[in-house]
């Protein structure tokens, strides 16, 4: 009986509304999967998205959801100082916050997203890491919030710098380009500051306090907008969370790109973490679905040798399924690694 009211309630949510998106979701084997898992097992779990594609973001809340007794860490895509500040969002609900995040956007659905992360954590206490490099606008007020009125000894004047970092990043980036030079300069910015904090370490530690460990966070951040060595920063990023923190009942959202060569971010990582995990990846597969950037809407499909994955050829309806993969799409030898199919139809 208590089976049967457990999978009504997944499909009745799997067909409701997050925000604005419909997500129709056959939750069949997704309910499968559930009841394999061990909340005393050491999970980790990995999502490999396509970003800024129509309901992923979405299917993603979907899944923390109904893992939400199984994690209680998000790390993401992004950069300690966007992390620090969704944690805050957590804790306060100040949604102005998220407009130095990446949901600053109008109609964003990655604002719809963390609302619908902040009324889990109610419930199901979270909290997010980033393992990406900084991005200026998520630096820029952080640091105005920490030395807001500071003046420092080394006659550094913090306002005019958090300032100057907060407007560097107002054009919205339109090309990997734009993203790089944005970060090259904020990289100045951080060689500046690792001066001044090597000369003036005692101050620091006074004006931040408890901001103190996250600021050293930020500006020494290992990973850089250099997409030559980005994925093995981030592997080396989470092998350090890993051995601070553990990364057991913890998920990873990345774009899928970062899964699928031996080189690549996931497949780095996973050849280094102990044998103690259970990794279970949802790749997600795409098929004449909406995508937004910066010119507007055009159709998605993901890549040609990730097509042969999906189940549907000739699918017309709108769906997102899951199916556990008897193919491992992830190259590594880790046989205790479980991949979950997730079809995106039509969206």
């Amino acid at each position: 009986m208590k089976l049967k009211l457990f999978i009504w309630l997944l499909l009745t949510f799997a067909n409701t509304f997050i925000g604005k998106t419909q997500i129709n979701l056959d939750t069949t084997y997704f309910q499968s999967f559930l009841q394999e898992l061990s909340i005393q097992d050491e999970n980790l779990f990995i999502v490999g998205e396509a970003h800024d594609v129509k309901s992923t973001l979405a299917t993603e809340f979907f899944i923390i959801k109904n893992l939400a007794k199984k994690i209680n860490t998000i790390y993401i895509e992004g950069g300690k100082s966007e992390a620090e500040l969704l944690n805050i969002f957590l804790k306060t609900g100040d949604s102005t916050i998220l407009n130095y995040t990446r949901a600053r956007k109008t109609n964003s659905d990655y604002k719809v997203f963390l609302d619908s992360i902040y009324a889990l954590n109610k419930k199901n206490k979270l909290t997010f890491y980033g393992f990406d490099f900084e991005r200026p606008v998520c630096v820029g007020y952080l640091f105005s919030k920490w030395f807001l009125n500071v003046k420092m000894n080394n006659n550094l004047n913090m306002d005019s710098l958090s300032q100057h970092i907060i407007s560097s990043d107002e054009i919205e980036s339109k090309t990997l380009e734009d993203v790089r030079k944005k970060s090259w300069k904020l990289q100045l910015v951080f060689d500046k500051l690792k001066t001044s904090f090597y000369e003036n370490e005692d101050e620091y530690e006074d004006i931040l306090d408890s901001n103190l460990y996250t600021f050293k966070q930020i500006i020494f951040n290992p990973v850089k907008a250099n997409f030559n060595t980005r994925d093995k920063n981030f592997a080396n990023t989470m092998l350090h969370y890993e051995k601070a923190k553990g990364l057991g009942n913890s998920i990873i959202i990345v774009g899928s790109d970062h899964l699928v060569t031996k080189q690549s971010f996931i497949p780095l990582l996973l050849g280094k973490l102990p044998k103690k995990y259970s990794i279970y990846s949802f790749f997600f597969i795409y098929k004449n679905c909406e995508s937004t950037d910066n010119n507007g809407i055009k159709i998605y499909n993901s890549k040609k040798q990730l097509l042969p994955f999906l189940r549907k050829e000739s699918e017309n309806l709108p769906s997102i399924n899951f199916y556990i993969s008897q193919e491992q799409l992830i190259p590594t030898k880790n046989k205790k690694m479980k991949t979950v199919i997730t079809e995106f139809y039509n969206q």
